[in-house]
């Protein structure tokens, strides 16, 4: 009787032992993960800290650009005034740049860079 009981006890030993083991594979694997995604994680923030300083970037040109256009646009005003104030010549049309336009350019050139900027460009190969 006492062999049979040593029997399953020793069985039961050794389901717990191999139970135990693929537990400690388990919480192995996890930990390789976790670390994995921990990684990732950083890398992610530094990608976004460095797309928010490009876009600070593009933003502080896009104002700048656009002050240009809106200043170019301002000083044709000033020389339609001088027309209608009795000037003689009129401004060549074809010289004159569509102020309209400039800045709906200006605002396309900035959307298709940052679009790049977001989903990457085609790599040249």
């Amino acid at each position: 009787m006492f062999v049979v009981v040593q029997f399953f006890l020793s069985q039961e030993v050794a389901g717990k032992d191999t139970a135990l083991v693929r537990l400690n594979a388990q919480i192995s694997q996890l930990t390789d993960l976790l670390s994995l995604e921990k990684t990732g994680k950083v890398d992610m923030e530094d990608e976004i800290a460095r797309l928010r300083a490009s876009l600070s970037g593009i933003e502080i040109e896009r104002d700048r650009l656009k002050a240009t256009a809106e200043g170019a646009g301002a000083g044709e005003s000033d020389e339609a005034a001088d027309f209608g104030a009795g000037s003689a010549v009129a401004p060549d049309p074809a010289e004159a740049p569509e102020p309209a336009r400039c800045p709906n350019l200006i605002s396309s050139l900035l959307n298709a860079t940052v679009m790049s900027l977001k989903f990457g460009s085609p790599k040249p190969s």
